[in-house]
């Protein structure tokens, strides 16, 4: 939650969950992690909420993605398969 030290982690299929106060409820949640731009979000308005999709998009002006060696089969492919998001952030790019 924005604002707090309290927090939450994944699990590896990208599922959590976070008690949150009567108080907490009017926090934002900011999503965040290593590569990518974070995200912030109001609380769900239902208490039983059946769940949040969350996408965060990947941090190119950060530079923080990390490429295998372009000389290994995984750097070709993170290569080759990063072409069509390059494509998209050099459009979509905010001047």
């Amino acid at each position: 939650m924005k604002g707090t030290i309290r927090g939450t982690a994944t699990d590896p299929d990208g599922y959590f969950s976070l008690r949150v106060s009567q108080e907490e409820r009017k926090l934002p949640l900011l999503f965040q992690t290593i590569g990518y731009v974070s995200q912030e979000l109001p609380q769900p308005t239902k208490v039983k909420a059946q769940g949040l999709l969350v996408a965060l998009d990947v941090d190119v002006k950060g530079g923080l993605v990390w490429y295998a060696p372009i000389y290994t089969p995984q750097g070709v492919w993170q290569r080759v398969s990063s072409i069509p998001r390059r494509i998209l952030y050099a459009v979509r790019r905010d001047y």
